[in-house]
């Protein structure tokens, strides 16, 4: 994994490799946070795997750091907690994306808090894709009616749920997603404009795994 200046990176330079690199036990380590790539690979065969201790925390880009083609393989790890919707208010003629004010960056979470755009509700697939997901959002408001909540896979109603009473929780698993997917929280009012408390905590959070 490099040399002893160098220990927290990993060169492959075999461009016919097809194997897998295996790092476990914590054996890479970064004492600073690491901002360019984590692996460098001139195989796109090359498959790199890690557990849950290991390319700790400093690793910021950890899967979305492999340049060239290789593939980190992980496990279930957090990759998303965005939350706060202030006072949006969506309404029954112009249904839409619920956009969540701001995305935690604390500890693993700083991996992929980049992939959520605010402004526009959208959370990016990085490359490395995802095997599975696992997500779940919160929404509290006031007025609406009923509403009608799902999450979108580019334009395409994955999963909802529907309820009348303030209050909606939405959990489903999404599988095999790729480089460029886009996620969002999508809002139906039916009765009348939906207003989301901004006392209240309201989320959209997701845990992936590329295995």
């Amino acid at each position: 994994a490099g040399t002893l200046s160098t220990e927290d990176y990993i060169t492959c330079l075999d461009s016919s490799y097809s194997g897998l690199i295996d790092v476990t036990d914590s054996n890479m380590y970064a004492s600073v946070v690491r901002t360019g790539f984590n692996i460098s690979s001139t195989s796109e065969l090359v498959r790199i795997k890690t557990d849950s201790v290991s390319l700790n925390t400093n690793f910021k880009n950890w899967m979305a750091g492999v340049s060239i083609g290789a593939k980190l393989l992980h496990g279930q790890e957090a990759i998303l907690s965005a939350y706060g919707l202030g006072t949006q208010a969506i309404t029954v003629a112009a249904p839409g994306v619920a956009k969540f004010t701001a995305a935690d960056i604390t500890g693993n979470l700083s991996r992929y808090a980049v992939k959520y755009d605010s402004t526009t509700g959208q959370f990016v697939v990085p490359t490395s894709g995802f095997t599975q997901c696992q997500i779940n959002v919160c929404l509290q408001w006031t007025g609406g009616g009923s509403i009608f909540v799902s999450v979108r896979k580019n334009g395409l109603d994955q999963g909802f749920t529907s309820t009348a009473n303030g209050l909606l929780n939405l959990s489903l698993s999404l599988f095999n997603l790729v480089k460029d997917d886009i996620l969002v929280v999508w809002v139906v009012p039916t009765g009348a404009t939906a207003t989301f408390n901004s006392g209240q905590q309201q989320f959209f959070q997701i845990t992936g795994s590329t295995f």
